[in-house]
């Protein structure tokens, strides 16, 4: 049984981690805000106020995740014309 993530660089496998953990962040962050607007309670909120800063902090380093990949992508494909691969034996 093959899986979907072997014979991908290790650029692509971090840009599906991050992606894949940012949407889950987003969508966490939505069904956060629609639970503390159902729920008025004090004692509901504050650990809705918890899993925010979390979801927050993930989305964060998911982005910034995502475009230090895209940047780093962006550099290989300008530099790898001036640096062809030698023919493999």
């Amino acid at each position: 049984m093959k899986r979907p993530w072997d014979g991908k660089t290790t650029l692509a496998k971090v840009a599906m981690i991050c992606a894949v953990s940012l949407l889950l962040s987003l969508g966490l962050c939505g069904l956060n805000i629609a639970a503390a607007n159902l729920a008025r309670a004090n004692a509901v909120q504050s650990p809705l106020v918890a899993t925010a800063f979390v979801e927050a902090g993930c989305i964060l380093v998911s982005a910034v995740g995502l475009v230090i990949v895209g940047i780093i992508a962006l550099v290989k494909a300008i530099v790898a014309p001036f640096y062809p691969k030698e023919p493999e034996e």
